[in-house]
């Protein structure tokens, strides 16, 4: 997905168009060390949002760094850079904090001061569980921060939607003698979920009809395969 087709699935509801607004006009209005919180829902799309945020708040430079256990010191880091990209404005975006969890929080509690002496916007990209664990590891860091936004997956079911959940749970039993039948349902089902862009959802009805097919028709059906592909195109959704 390019970079341009993803700043236009915002305007289609897959990710909030006014979250992620709000987020580069913080970027764009922040000084002297802010701290920002990006909320997102797997690792693809939180590449495409840095993508997309570096094109909409240029000239100013976009650095992204990741925590590993090699490497877990925010500031080391940020110290790395030259002089001149530490001491002018532009944006840090830290991401896998719980590559090395809980060390990485207590790196940023005793740290925060050090990084908020340069002219950097730092944006920590979390996922929404960490959230909490971060504000009760690091209390001093997280009550530092501007702003938290919301850059998750928006999942939720219409109602027409959770109608045909209900339709297709209460036809399942009746095709137990028909399995065949039941990989159809629940293909559906999945193919549901993904228009609610609810991946995780989405998953166990496709691996389900996936099993059914493989072990009813084989492997190398066009069935089974057209079901594997669909399961494998929803991977880089989920977490």
């Amino acid at each position: 997905m390019s970079t341009d087709n993803f700043i236009g699935e915002l305007f289609n509801g897959r990710i909030s168009q006014r979250e992620f607004e709000k987020l580069v006009t913080a970027v764009k209005l922040s000084r002297n060390g802010a701290f920002l919180l990006a909320l997102y829902s797997s690792e693809p799309f939180r590449t495409l949002l840095i993508e997309a945020l570096r094109e909409q708040v240029a000239p100013l430079p976009v650095y992204q760094f990741e925590i590993t256990p090699e490497q877990p010191d925010v500031y080391r880091r940020v110290r790395q850079l030259l002089p001149d990209q530490r001491n002018k404005r532009g944006v840090v975006c830290v991401g896998e904090l719980d590559a090395v969890w809980p060390e990485s929080a207590e790196w940023l509690e005793r740290n925060r001061d050090k990084l908020a002496t340069y002219s950097l916007t730092y944006i920590f990209w979390i996922t929404d569980g960490l959230r909490g664990e971060l504000a009760q590891k690091a209390p001093n860091f997280y009550s530092r921060h501007s702003g938290v936004f919301d850059l998750r997956l928006q999942i939720a079911a219409s109602p027409e939607q959770q109608a045909l959940y209900d339709l297709y749970n209460a036809l399942l039993p009746e095709y137990q003698q028909n399995p065949l039948r039941q990989a159809e349902l629940l293909t559906r089902m999945g193919k549901v979920a993904v228009e609610a862009r609810d991946y995780q959802r989405a998953r166990p009805y496709l691996e389900q009809a996936l099993s059914i097919r493989e072990e009813k028709l084989g492997a190398n059906h066009p069935d089974s395969q057209a079901n594997r592909k669909l399961l494998q195109a929803i991977q880089m959704f989920i977490d």
